[in-house]
């Protein structure tokens, strides 16, 4: 064999590679990143700012709430003076659901309210006298089982008779709609969430009845 033919030869022979060495990489294509999304922003401090605040007023406006009525009407009780429990309907925005709040205080307590005006505002609020139409013992453990801000607002009750039948009435149309899953749910409520609201307000018919 020449030389040249040798030197040929010797440049096709195989590589020979160690087993310590670094494997090389493949010869096939890397996979496309188009479908991984870009990454978020960070959030801005307004936006930090925002959720601060409200889940401030939603902690102001369900526990803090709760627990400062259930204050008034424990004040009622022991001293006679309903004027907290007053001020705190008559001060309190439309939007907390006014009606909701006297109806409930009047479930558990024993209550007149006055006059209503247009923005549901009472004139007037007085205990029941032993006898009349509204009369029942103080429930102030009932209060606190049950928020006012739970129980259905649907129309403005008078009384504890139409308080009662509001509450009823709204059980029932949960315990249909529970019994029945083709009856059209509204705010996608789901079963647990349905049979939360029938043991909220049958508590408190348990402390009107």
């Amino acid at each position: 064999m020449g030389k040249k033919n040798k030197a040929v030869v010797e440049q096709v022979k195989p590589v020979i590679v160690s087993e310590n060495e670094t494997p090389q990489p493949s010869d096939k294509p890397a996979p496309a990143l188009s479908s991984v999304p870009p990454s978020e922003p960070p959030q801005s401090a307004l936006h930090a700012r925002v959720i601060t605040y409200m889940d401030g007023i939603r902690e102001a406006t369900t526990t803090k709430l709760h627990e400062l009525a259930i204050e008034c009407l424990e004040h009622g009780k022991d001293t006679g003076d309903v004027r907290p429990l007053l001020a705190m309907q008559n001060h309190m925005p439309k939007s907390l659901r006014k009606v909701a709040f006297a109806a409930w205080a009047l479930s558990f307590a024993p209550l007149d309210w006055g006059k209503r005006d247009k923005q549901d505002n009472c004139d007037n609020l007085k205990v029941a006298k032993e006898g009349s139409k509204n009369f029942k013992p103080w429930n102030i453990e009932g209060a606190k089982a049950v928020a006012f801000y739970d129980v259905q607002e649907a129309t403005k009750p008078k009384g504890i008779r139409e308080t009662l039948k509001l509450l009823m009435s709204t059980r029932d149309g949960y315990q249909k709609m529970l019994d029945d899953p083709k009856i059209l749910r509204k705010d996608g409520l789901t079963d647990e969430a349905i049979s939360k609201e029938i043991a909220t307000l049958t508590v408190a018919i348990k402390a009107i009845a």
